[in-house]
């Protein structure tokens, strides 16, 4: 799972999917909200200008080499890999299988 959001996954959403953000709330007879454009985290990090020109320059490249549908394809097997593990569920504890002295009665009491 890890893979996928380091890989794939992270790719996509910061150059691909877009979002917007709420920019003002104002609350009339009915909710009311001012949103922005939608736009991609890598958009927003060159219009914040907070980035070197050389990182834009190298995350611009990065962008141009990957191919939105090939990332999908990929994130879309990792995710299918992951749904294919078994799942285990948790066994209920009984007196056969819980640590000692971990119950009411501790399994060895003390001397006193």
């Amino acid at each position: 799972m890890n893979a996928l959001y380091r890989g794939e996954l992270r790719a996509f959403m910061n150059y691909f999917q877009p979002s917007v953000k709420l920019v003002e709330r104002v609350l009339r007879k009915s909710r009311a909200a001012t949103l922005r454009q939608a736009k991609t985290p890598f958009e927003r990090l060159i219009e914040l200008g907070s980035l070197s020109p050389e990182r834009i320059v190298v995350m611009r490249e990065e962008r141009a080499r990957l191919d939105p549908f090939v990332l999908g394809a990929a994130i879309a097997s990792k995710v299918t890999a992951i749904l294919a593990i078994p799942h285990s569920t948790p066994r209920a504890r009984t007196a056969s299988n819980r640590p000692a002295g971990t119950g009411l009665y501790p399994s060895v009491l003390p001397r006193w």
